[in-house]
């Protein structure tokens, strides 16, 4: 839950670490991952993206299989990387892995 009227499920949530809740309930994580799919892109991107940011998310990934890119946004701006580049999260530091995996 973001706030009082929105409910949001990313498909991963990465915290700094465990929560000690139920999970249903779990405090803001500190990396939203979304997945894209031709119908959920233009939502993700945009509304979902933005509440996630608003609502104190450090970082949210959008992984497009489509085009081989993954975007990461925070407050600041947007970092693009594709198939070939390691993605490291700056939120939490220990969290790098390659493009690749993410897209295959």
């Amino acid at each position: 839950m973001i706030d009082d009227f929105s409910v949001l499920q990313p498909d991963v949530a990465i915290w700094k670490s465990a929560p000690d809740v139920d999970v249903r309930w779990a405090p803001i994580p500190a990396v939203a991952i979304e997945v894209l799919s031709r119908s959920t892109a233009a939502r993700d991107r945009d509304q979902k993206t933005r509440l996630y940011l608003s609502a104190g998310v450090a970082e949210v990934w959008l992984i497009d299989p489509n085009s081989g890119s993954i975007e990461v946004h925070t407050k600041s701006g947007m970092r693009t990387f594709t198939v070939d580049d390691k993605v490291a999260s700056a939120a939490i530091p220990e969290f790098t892995t390659s493009g690749a995996a993410l897209i295959r």
